[in-house]
């Protein structure tokens, strides 16, 4: 991009262009910026993770003093540009396997993790063939079987 500035400055002569202030510098003979003067993006703060807003627009960055974390919202979600995004944790480390009541008696599983980032997790359940008869309570990271009387035990039903 071609900046045009005035014809026959005299020292200390200043032009804003593009939000760029420049000054002329007649021992130089030159335009001279700083990078202080430079206008650019700025980060939102929040005392912490969980005040982060829920959506935001691509490109939006906010700081978290609680912290010291810069975050970038992508378009669907706050990432660290800090630090890799690190793999989430147990806090209690799930069995491999359960045993499931016979009697219909609903069976609840509580999993929890932390991120390593202090973002919020959100579990699912990836891959479910019972049928749709197990759900994921958010935010406590309860995996319950509603009802175990429709659960097949002949199938080898997988809950990844």
């Amino acid at each position: 991009m071609a900046i045009n500035f005035t014809d026959s400055p005299s020292n200390g002569d200043t032009q804003t262009i593009n939000g760029r202030t420049y000054t002329y510098n007649s021992a130089k003979n030159k335009w001279d910026t700083t990078a202080t003067e430079v206008a650019g993006p700025t980060a939102t703060v929040y005392a912490t993770v969980n005040d982060l807003p829920g959506s935001a627009t691509a490109g939006d960055q906010a700081f978290v003093s609680g912290t010291n974390r810069l975050y970038i919202w992508n378009g669907s979600g706050w990432y660290n540009i800090a630090l890799v995004n690190n793999t989430p944790t147990w806090t209690n480390q799930p069995n491999s396997s359960y045993a499931l009541a016979t009697d219909g008696t609903a069976t609840t599983i509580t999993i929890v993790a932390a991120d390593p980032e202090g973002l919020p997790i959100t579990y699912s359940i990836a891959s479910d063939t019972s049928g749709d008869i197990a759900t994921v309570t958010q935010g406590t990271g309860q995996l319950k079987y509603l009802d175990n009387y429709s659960f097949n035990f002949e199938c080898r039903c997988r809950h990844v």
